[in-house]
């Protein structure tokens, strides 16, 4: 306890908890989750917490995910997912090699601007012909995200259709 407040410790990045069954694959969820089981048990943000777990549980009802429309089309597909870019870039290039290799098309997919992804599209033995980014163009606009989400195009259809365009 301190400050009448129980200590928490949670692994939302690294650790067994986003690990896909020990085969050393991120899982987004797991991170997402994690995120909020803190928010709940250790800031007291129950409210905030559920809506994390009911925006999950919507995008596992739907089940129609980026990787699935194009695997369905025989296009080989890897999602990677980058809660932090400082602890990536941090990380050995061995590593990051293995996580962004050269000559794959790049999509970053951002609920906000494109600020910051050039490094991971363009640089990391990346190439412009084969990057891409899906999401918000401007600052500014308020909506659910639902609507914010179709009116920007961040939807797995369009990012499907991205990654095929730069085929």
């Amino acid at each position: 306890m301190e400050n009448g407040r129980p200590k928490a410790l949670y692994e939302p990045v690294h650790g067994s908890a986003p690990d896909i069954a020990g085969q050393g694959k991120a899982n987004p969820t797991a991170c997402v989750l994690s995120f909020a089981m803190a928010l709940r048990y250790s800031f007291d943000l129950g409210a905030e917490a559920t809506r994390i777990e009911k925006a999950v549980e919507k995008v596992l009802a739907d089940g129609v995910r980026t990787a699935d429309l194009l695997q369905a089309e025989g296009i080989g597909t890897r999602v990677v997912s980058m809660p932090c870019m400082e602890l990536f870039a941090q990380q050995d290039d061995a590593y990051r090699k293995r996580i962004l290799p050269g000559g794959a098309v790049r999509v970053a997919v951002e609920a906000a601007v494109r600020m910051g992804w050039d490094q991971w599209l363009l640089g990391e033995r990346g190439r412009e012909a084969k990057a891409g980014f899906v999401g918000m163009t401007g600052f500014g606009a308020s909506a659910p995200a639902d609507r914010l989400y179709e009116e920007f195009g961040i939807t797995a259809q369009a990012i499907a259709q991205k990654v095929k365009s730069l085929l």
